[in-house]
């Protein structure tokens, strides 16, 4: 769904009522005033099932072993006390991070719960892992019969050749065979769920896009997006990864651009960013970072099953001195040189 689309489906759908509605407001007020000790609680939340994958993606600290942050598994009920807490303000939850969301047995639930108190929920999967094979048809059906809003699908690749050089470990094949069944499970139910595939563009699969198109349009997905693949970047905005192995060779997919012998962003940071006025990410134990280009979490905030609840995180002295630090010197942020805080509150990605 684009911007548009899905503020219609949550008028629609009463995701967006007015005790929301005045809480949205009271952040963007807080967010044009420039206050960083905030009116209003978060409307739009990412939230860690699990920080453990089925696959080896080179570029994703889960992936690659580098990831410093504990492992584990968020129980349902403690995904119950956050929705608890801050559900009646709640608007939108993103289910994932650093991890293979459907690892985690009590997903299901979790979707369920929230959509329970009528908040919009969307889902990224690489799609390899839905259970055991005898139970896969089972657990789809399970999934879409939660409500959920959008299911993701990341696939980076048309042929196995290419998918197998990024998603390691993965097998394409069997993801478009889960996919084709999402679709028609939804089919058959019924279901409202919104079912796109996201591709990240890369050097070794630039050439696929078309081929990408066709499948999308075979299978009968909802949407097919094309993303730009993002890397590490130190402080000054030079990447520190490996970035000629996967950088796409046309510069209109990429969202960097070539200095020298290394790349910078296209767009240059500001002291600005919208998301930390209106969201969080919550980490799998309770952990609180300002958004999800923190994996190993240097700028924790605060811990919501220890410090006595999300309220007592979200205008804490930490977190109001991040927000300062946003407007007066985001630059001196290193997980901020990878955004540009132009980001739409309804795409968390």
């Amino acid at each position: 769904m684009n911007k548009r689309e899905t503020l219609i489906h949550m008028f629609k759908e009463g995701e967006i009522n007015p005790k929301r509605a005045l809480n949205m407001f009271k952040c963007w007020v807080s967010f044009k005033t420039r206050n960083p000790k905030l009116m209003g609680l978060p409307f739009a939340i990412m939230i860690e099932p699990t920080n453990y994958c089925n696959l080896k993606c080179p570029l994703c600290p889960t992936g690659n072993n580098s990831l410093t942050a504990p492992r584990g598994n968020m129980s349902l009920e403690n995904f119950k006390k956050i929705i608890d807490e801050i559900g009646d303000t709640l608007v939108h939850i993103t289910l994932w991070n650093f991890g293979e969301s459907m690892l985690n047995k009590d997903v299901y639930e979790m979707i369920k719960y929230a959509k329970e108190k009528k908040i919009f929920v969307r889902i990224s999967t690489n799609g390899n892992f839905f259970g055991p094979q005898r139970h896969v048809e089972e657990n789809l059906t399970k999934l879409l019969s939660t409500n959920i809003d959008d299911i993701i699908f990341a696939i980076d690749g048309a042929t196995q050749e290419s998918y197998v050089k990024y998603r390691v470990g993965g097998d394409v094949n069997k993801v478009f065979e889960y996919l084709k069944k999402t679709v028609e499970i939804k089919k058959k139910i019924g279901s409202k769920s919104f079912i796109e595939i996201q591709m990240l563009v890369m050097k070794h699969n630039e050439h696929e896009l078309d081929k990408m198109a066709q499948i999308a349009n075979e299978i009968g997905v909802d949407k097919l997006t094309f993303k730009t693949v993002g890397f590490q970047v130190d402080k000054s905005g030079k990447v520190k990864q490996k970035f000629d192995v996967f950088l796409p060779t046309n510069e209109a997919y990429s969202r960097y651009k070539k200095v020298g012998d290394t790349v910078i962003r296209k767009e240059e940071a500001f002291n600005e960013c919208e998301r930390s006025w209106y969201s969080t990410v919550i980490n799998w134990d309770g952990a609180i970072t300002a958004c999800c280009f923190d994996p190993n979490r240097e700028y924790e905030l605060g811990n919501i099953f220890k410090d006595g609840g999300f309220k007592n995180v979200w205008n804490n002295s930490k977190y109001i001195a991040f927000r300062k630090t946003i407007l007066n010197n985001k630059q001196s942020i290193e997980m901020c040189q990878n955004c540009t805080g132009k980001l739409s509150p309804l795409n968390m990605n």
